[in-house]
């Protein structure tokens, strides 16, 4: 991003970095994507927010780190997803470290699981259209405070996940 952005406050950065990998037991993951997918999402809005952060602090701004339930420990029932699951675990422990980090400064981070969305990712089986989804992550984003900063939220109704 360059200098470009840091001279403009920005109120709200979405994190929403996304790929799947496949969807297979350990026999069968292959290292190599699971990092290209460790890399995207748990890295990348790594990357973004750092290049960010002046822009952010200027604002006091907000981070929205889309994660997934997929992502949480305590929820896993079905194993699986090896890359995809670790990853967004991963990205769930960066933005409590941001929320803990950047809290002095005033800038809050969550971890937001938008539910399953009708994107190339989810197909076009998922219960939830790409445009709800969005509206539901800004809605929540509005709505919470320095006090939410550090939570795992459902997009849809802002109810504590679990980790």
């Amino acid at each position: 991003f360059g200098n470009a952005l840091s001279i403009h406050p920005i109120d709200l950065l979405v994190n929403n970095a996304g790929t799947g990998g496949r969807y297979v037991g350990l026999a069968e993951v292959d290292m190599a994507d699971a990092l290209k997918v460790y890399d995207t999402n748990a890295l990348g809005p790594l990357r973004v927010t750092r290049a960010l952060l002046p822009s952010l602090s200027a604002a006091r701004g907000k981070i929205v780190h889309v994660s997934s339930l997929m992502g949480s420990i305590g929820d896993n029932r079905s194993g699986r997803a090896y890359a995809y699951r670790m990853s967004k675990a991963a990205l769930n422990m960066a933005s409590l470290n941001l929320a803990l980090e950047l809290r002095d400064a005033g800038i809050l981070s969550v971890a937001i699981h938008p539910g399953w969305v009708q994107t190339d990712m989810g197909g076009p089986s998922a219960p939830t259209r790409v445009d709800l989804a969005a509206r539901q992550i800004v809605a929540l984003a509005d709505r919470i405070g320095l006090g939410d900063s550090g939570k795992f939220l459902a997009a849809a109704d802002g109810r504590e996940l679990p980790w």
